[in-house]
């Protein structure tokens, strides 16, 4: 038994190893784009890949580099289209991206990937099995007997040292692999900037005047802004108008909400417009009246609304224009009307408020 090993491993030793030569691939990830890259988790699936190819016995090359295979990764509307160019042709596959872990999509990737670098090669040589058998002894054909040498004395022969037994062959071979530069396609990050500080709610306050047929008065409103899908917000706001002329002091109430839309101008700034409804509700005294006079009517305004955030807080500038039911006329002075108020309206002031 230990004469058959040693000429097995002997027979091993001295058969002629031949190297095969590995095909070279190389992996271009650029025509992703750079926010699908990020979706697939591009340099994850890289390592992924070489690491595949690598063990697959393909030699990884950078994508700049002239290679018999170029193998290439796009987006599509359904998932990732893979694209191999070798010297067999061009062959393409695509992988539908579904509800699943990214993991077993690179998975998937990396196997669709081998299986069109072996469809693009040519026929290459396989690297021959090591013979596990016994060479064949050859008997020679037995050489004419030499004449005899005269007999004289030779001198000792010089002993020849002993070569070292050869080492043990494994049944596969070891190949040593060394690192390849990695080349992924370039991806330009944006600097992080801080984010404009959004709302989704506003409590504010404008503070003006009024300005309708007859003449202006102090304005004032509270209202309230909450934003509900996207750009759509709902308003709401309570207002007050006060006069005091000609002897006839009154006070308006107003409720109005309603929709809006509001869009980003640039930074933190911010224009609303809206559209509000409600009622106007107006109480007067006037003058040499026997009773207070209130009276209930319909109102609409359109706001225009210019903010300026800095930070939580927001400043601004309130424009709006209204039309009321009917306008507001006293009569006590020989039968013509010594104070009144007309249905349109026209307001303006200054804006404050809090942002959440």
């Amino acid at each position: 038994m230990v004469v058959f090993c040693a000429a097995l491993a002997s027979a091993l030793a001295t058969q002629p190893a031949r190297a095969q030569v590995a095909a070279t691939v190389s992996v271009d990830l650029r025509p992703l784009g750079p926010r699908a890259f990020r979706e697939l988790k591009g340099s994850e699936l890289e390592r992924g890949l070489v690491v595949r190819l690598v063990r697959d016995g393909f030699a990884v090359v950078a994508w700049s580099s002239s290679a018999e295979v170029r193998l290439s990764f796009a987006r599509t509307q359904r998932g990732v289209k893979l694209t191999a160019s070798g010297p067999a042709g061009d062959a393409a596959r695509e992988v539908v991206v579904r509800k699943e872990p990214i993991v077993e999509l690179h998975f998937e990737l990396a196997q669709k990937a081998v299986e069109l670098v072996r469809s693009t090669l040519e026929a290459r040589p396989a690297t021959p099995p090591l013979s596990t058998e016994m060479p064949e002894k050859r008997e020679t054909p037995a050489s004419p007997a030499p004449p005899p040498a005269p007999t004289t004395a030779k001198p000792a022969p010089t002993p020849t040292p002993a070569k070292p037994a050869p080492a043990p062959r494994t049944s596969e071979p070891i190949v040593a692999v060394a690192p390849l530069p990695i080349a992924g396609p370039t991806v330009h990050v944006a600097e992080s900037r801080p984010r404009p500080h959004a709302y989704r709610f506003v409590v504010g306050a404008a503070l003006g005047s009024v300005l309708r047929s007859g003449g202006s008065d102090v304005f004032a409103q509270g209202e309230l802004r909450v934003r509900v899908w996207r750009n759509v917000e709902l308003i709401g706001s309570f207002g007050w108008t006060g006069a005091d002329d000609n002897g006839v002091r009154s006070s308006e109430y107003q409720l109005l909400a309603g929709p809006g839309v509001s869009w980003r101008l640039f930074g933190d700034s911010f224009l609303s417009v809206g559209l509000l409804g409600g009622v106007l509700l107006h109480v007067a005294d006037p003058s040499g009246a026997a009773s207070t006079i209130r009276r209930a009517d319909a109102l609409i305004v359109a706001p225009v609304v210019f903010i300026w955030g800095f930070g939580p807080f927001a400043l601004g500038l309130r424009l709006a224009v209204g039309v009321s039911e009917r306008a507001r006329d006293y009569s006590f002075i020989a039968g013509y009307p010594n104070w009144s108020r007309g249905p349109f309206r026209f307001e303006a002031g200054p804006f404050v408020g809090v942002k959440f």
